[in-house]
């Protein structure tokens, strides 16, 4: 697997990130000697695997553009003698041979997520992935289950409450 498409699988399958929001990403996102990563506004973790495919992206970069002005993190032929980002289609094209589309491979981190939070904690998931906090309940709600409380004073009839 070549370097940019390592480093996009890693930001969809890992970090759950969407394609507009990793076309967006720049060198001052990325912050080795603090860890993090921050993407739309929200600064997360540099674990070490995220760490490897950013090394081994930005070798590769520094090969084959070492003169492009561009400080967005991912290019292409086209963005290097450009300032903007990496189209759409460049980020899906990396990771066609996943056989889904960018939306599915971050719907399947995400319930991943959810599945292992024991807690069922929406607000952990909407944190992770800065989702909507209603979003994330969606999540946990289709990993475990709606759990809808009987209000107090409700008779017990052997059905679920009418709506």
């Amino acid at each position: 697997m070549r370097p940019d498409e390592w480093l996009v699988t890693v930001l969809i399958r890992h970090h759950a990130l969407p394609g507009t929001t990793i076309a967006g990403l720049t060198l001052d996102d990325i912050d080795f000697d603090r860890a993090t990563l921050t993407a739309d506004g929200h600064r997360r973790p540099l674990d070490q695997l995220t760490k490897d495919a950013i090394t081994s992206y930005l070798a590769y970069r520094t090969r084959r553009w070492p003169l492009t002005a561009n400080r967005h993190l991912l290019l292409s032929q086209l963005s290097a003698l450009q300032d903007g980002p990496v189209s759409a289609w460049w980020i899906s094209e990396r990771i066609i041979r996943w056989k889904s589309t960018m939306a599915e491979l971050r719907q399947d981190r995400i319930l991943e997520e959810a599945a292992a939070t024991s807690t069922r904690d929406p607000m952990h998931i909407a944190m992770m992935f800065g989702l909507h906090p209603n979003t994330a309940q969606r999540y946990v709600d289709a990993v475990h289950g709606r759990h809808d409380p009987v209000p107090a004073g409700t008779p017990y009839t052997g059905h679920p409450p009418r709506r």
